[in-house]
């Protein structure tokens, strides 16, 4: 089995009330599927006034869809170049223990020849 390579880890928590889709958008990012539709009729927050908040509280506003896929795969990655870039520039410190941003398993500090395996010659015959 070959070990996970990243550089950190982290804990992310997806926060918002019961059936606004948290586990659907995760399950999208993991695995790609969605079993659900969007209740676009039954929203209770207009997208002016989430991005309204955000822009009050300076933080970053992403609308997606699970079902669509829409900003999906755009939410988890911009979240966590954010935090890869805190821990860069010093803004975040790599912790020991439970809490915190962790060390992930290192690349290698050399590279790899992939050659061709050669195929194997048989003394047998037809």
């Amino acid at each position: 089995m070959v070990e996970p390579i990243f550089d950190y880890q982290f804990r992310l928590i997806l926060i918002g009330d019961s059936t606004v889709g948290k586990s659907s958008l995760l399950k999208y990012f993991t695995d790609g599927k969605f079993f659900e539709i969007d209740m676009e009729e039954e929203r209770e927050v207009k997208s002016e006034d989430a991005l309204s908040l955000a822009n009050f509280y300076n933080i970053k506003y992403i609308e997606t869809s699970s079902v669509k896929g829409i900003n999906v795969e755009e939410a988890f990655r911009s979240i966590t170049q954010e935090v890869y870039d805190k821990v860069q520039n010093g803004e975040f410190k790599i912790e020991e223990g439970w809490d915190g941003i962790k060390s992930g398993y290192s690349r290698p500090n050399h590279s790899y020849n992939i050659m061709e395996a050669e195929p194997e010659k048989s003394g047998f015959c037809c």
